[in-house]
């Protein structure tokens, strides 16, 4: 039986999670489908069924924690929180059922951890409260007296009276015998422990000054009022008042403001007099005191002399706490100079927005429908708007949002809401279209019905070519008429079937018709171009052939469509052969070299923008049809480097090239680069500079992850510093080589050093 395959074990489960929250899962919600999650923080990756698998050896096998030794007391808390229904409910053993959690442990794990770890146990068996286990430990196990007193320490501090009680009855001792006042007093943390610690000491014998001033330091509040509570409540001569001012303004200097706020509050519900100097101080900076009405109530004039931006401030922090008194007193000894706007984008903002608005309060809001419309929620947002008295008010971002969505439900009810037209709601889709061109679909042919608001949304989509919008109202087309602006546009942006049907349902004038020509042959639209010389348009500045266009721009497929198209191509045309070249349509080059004999210079031109633009199925071709001199195959080898072409370098290569001269880009190699690029690169270098080699060899060296070999390198200094520096940093970091980073990072005191030293040459010699 193994239930430990997984990476995620129940040992690390155990460790790092809290187990009182497995178990209220579990015992509280065991009726909850398999997959719901336990624990917040390891939910995404174990389900009920993984925990309840994992639980079963813990008490069915009788396996020991060997791997936490210093956590024991897993066993111990998973023993002392699944009692007998959760036993009963997961099918584990049923003798468990009635025995006493103590005996379980032992008998279970062989061993008493209590008497191994005392401390470790107790610490935790207190933190979750599990008093039954630990005072079974307790009475049963004698423990020396050293851990005795570090366990009553950490329940003194854990402010656990009940616990400290029974401790201290099972080993039959005072808190007197063990601490004395000084030592106890530093433990101490709570109101209750303190007054409970008052029981076994001598009163009068307490230093409440020593007190406040550590509470002050510590920033302890609660101890901080019990002293003062001991030391000047039911004092009432002058002496103790300036001891209170003098206490008061050494508290107020502190800047810690959870500390601050605790201690003022207290003091206003104690019914302190506290100086107005130091409460306009404590006011003003810092304003998020619980307690606002507490204190501003005792000086409701100091109101007016706020600013408008501090009392607006106070304002919303009092609906934030939903603090209704403090609002109304708010509203009653002032009004705000101007309404106050709230920035919806969550419901809790809404719902603060309503709280002002029901409070009094003059408030104007923005809608940023983000969020309603995430959760489909925006007619719930309308309505408790009007609930309110509040017209809702829409904006771009509403409509927006729903075209994205698709939202039928939310487009429907805005609409509804404001009574659009169906102009009105083409208008709008005009305005969002640079916002959302991709997500009109189905939804906008619901709403818009009118024969003259789908032409006009047909000619926004020819116009912006925008062929998804032109789409949801294809089958309108035949029914449909088209100007020659649409006309135009058509012929632009490539829509055929919205040329044919203007060319065959509506007389246009001969410069329109040459203009649309001219245009299809601009923006190389073979088809369209085609189709308007058929029909009979021409245009008569001068003649062009709509094949130098399928041979410039069209992929191989357009050309094949457009030459049964009828596109005819003139070979004797020097540009069309250099565009075939550059393009890759080898068949029409190789038909060219064949039957119409280009001169040497057409072929070496050629050549270039086919190395140029990597089309090496045609540079190799064209260098068999020609015998270039030594200088031209090392040019070519240079364009080929340049363009990353590695195909091209090898067949130049073969031809007899290699780099004849320095040059920088050779120099400092691009580090996006593979080794093998760089590698063929070295190999065609014969005539280079030997540091050039060498750094080309140092990037191979990185890009393959040989370490040794870059510290080879580097030591011997047969690389520059301040390259192999900036050049192996770039190239570390793109060829994500993490484990050279240091070795790489290693030469930059080398560089520093070398500027330095040149630095010091140039000073030496008085430049």
């Amino acid at each position: 039986m193994e239930y430990y395959d997984y990476e995620d074990s129940f040992h690390s489960f155990a460790k790092s999670n809290n187990l009182e929250y497995i178990y209220y899962n579990l015992y509280t919600k065991s009726k909850l489908e398999k997959d719901t999650k336990t624990c917040k923080s390891f939910g995404k990756f174990m389900n009920r069924e993984i925990v309840e698998y994992s639980l079963k050896p813990l008490y069915n096998a009788e396996r020991e924690f060997n791997s936490f030794r210093r956590f024991p007391v897993i066993s111990v808390l998973l023993a002392s929180c699944f009692e007998v229904d959760v036993i009963k409910e997961f099918g584990f053993d049923k003798d468990l059922a009635g025995e006493e959690p103590g005996k379980r442990v032992i008998r279970l794990y062989k061993n008493n951890p209590f008497e191994g770890e005392p401390y470790w146990v107790s610490q935790h068996l207190i933190s979750v409260k599990a008093y039954s286990l630990l005072f079974y430990f307790m009475k049963n196990s004698p423990i020396p007296v050293y851990d005795v007193t570090d366990i009553l320490e950490y329940t003194i501090c854990s402010g656990d009276v009940f616990a400290l009680d029974n401790i201290l009855q099972i080993y039959d001792l005072k808190l007197n015998q063990c601490f004395g006042i000084i030592q106890i007093l530093e433990f101490v943390e709570t109101r209750t422990m303190f007054y409970r610690i008052a029981n076994d000491f001598n009163i009068n014998d307490i230093d409440y000054d020593f007190i406040l001033d550590s509470s002050i330091a510590n920033c302890n509040s609660e101890m901080f009022i019990c002293a003062f509570e001991c030391k000047f409540l039911g004092s009432n001569n002058s002496e103790t008042d300036l001891q209170i001012q003098s206490l008061l303004e050494r508290l107020f200097e502190t800047e810690i403001e959870g500390f601050l706020d605790c201690v003022v509050v207290d003091l206003v519900n104690l019914k302190v007099e506290i100086p107005k100097k130091i409460l306009d101080k404590t006011l003003d900076r810092n304003y998020l005191f619980i307690n606002r009405y507490g204190l501003l109530s005792r000086f409701p004039e100091d109101l007016n002399l706020m600013t408008n931006r501090q009392y607006t401030r106070e304002v919303l922090n009092a609906a934030e706490k939903r603090s209704a008194i403090f609002l109304k007193f708010l509203n009653q000894h002032r009004t705000l100079e101007y309404d106050l706007c709230i920035d919806i984008c969550e419901e809790s903002q809404l719902d603060l927005y309503i709280y002002l608005i029901r409070a009094g309060f003059k408030v104007g809001y923005e809608l940023d429908s983000w969020c309603c419309f995430k959760s489909r929620r925006i007619k719930e947002t309308y309505e408790k708007l009007m609930e309110v008295g509040v017209e809702p008010k829409t904006d771009y971002k509403q409509i927006n949002r729903a075209i994205k969505t698709n939202s039928y439900t939310v487009f429907k009810f805005i609409i509804d809401y404001y009574e659009w037209e169906d102009s009105e709601v083409t208008e709008k889709i005009f305005f969002l279209y640079g916002c959302n061109k991709d997500h009109y679909g189905i939804l906008l042919t619901k709403f818009v019905k009118s024969k003259e608001s789908i032409t006009k949304l047909v000619s926004f989509g020819i116009k912006k070519k925008h062929k998804a919008l032109y789409d949801c109202f294809s089958k309108f087309k035949e029914q449909l008429e088209f100007t020659e602006e649409d006309f135009l546009n058509a012929c632009k942006n490539g829509f055929l079937d919205v040329v044919k049907q203007t060319i065959k349902k509506t007389k246009l004038d001969d410069e329109v018709l040459e203009e649309g020509l001219f245009i299809a042959f601009k923006k190389y639209r073979v088809e369209i171009f085609h189709l308007l010389v058929q029909h009979g348009t021409k245009f008569h500045y001068f003649s062009f052939d709509i094949g130098e266009i399928a041979v410039g721009k069209s992929s191989h497929k357009g050309l094949i469509n457009a030459l049964k198209s009828g596109a005819k191509i003139d070979y004797t045309k020097k540009s069309i052969f250099y565009n075939a070249c550059k393009y890759g349509h080898f068949q029409i080059v190789k038909q060219i070299v064949t039957k119409h004999r280009p001169s040497n210079l057409w072929i070496y031109k050629g050549i270039f923008f086919a190395v140029r633009h990597n089309q090496n199925k045609t540079m190799n071709y064209l260098l068999s049809q020609y015998s270039g001199t030594q200088a031209f195959y090392n040019d070519l080898l240079k364009i080929a480097f340049d363009r990353d072409n590695l195909i091209g370098m090898k067949k130049l290569y073969q031809k007899g090239a290699y780099f004849s001269s320095f040059d920088c880009n050779i120099y400092t190699p691009t580090v996006k680069r593979d080794s093998p690029f760089i590698k063929f690169t070295i190999k065609c270098a014969k005539m280079l500079d030997k540091k050039v080699i060498n750094n080309l060899e140092f990037q191979i060296s990185i890009i393959n992850g040989d370490i040794e070999a870059v510290k080879k390198m580097i030591e011997s200094q047969v690389v520059e510093p301040e390259f192999a520096f900036k050049n192996g940093m770039e190239t570390v970091r793109f060829h994500k080589k993490n484990d050279l980073w240091k070795v790489i990072k290693s030469i930059e005191y080398r560089v520093q050093f070398s500027r330095m030293k040149l630095h010091e040459l140039i000073q030496d010699w008085g430049f």
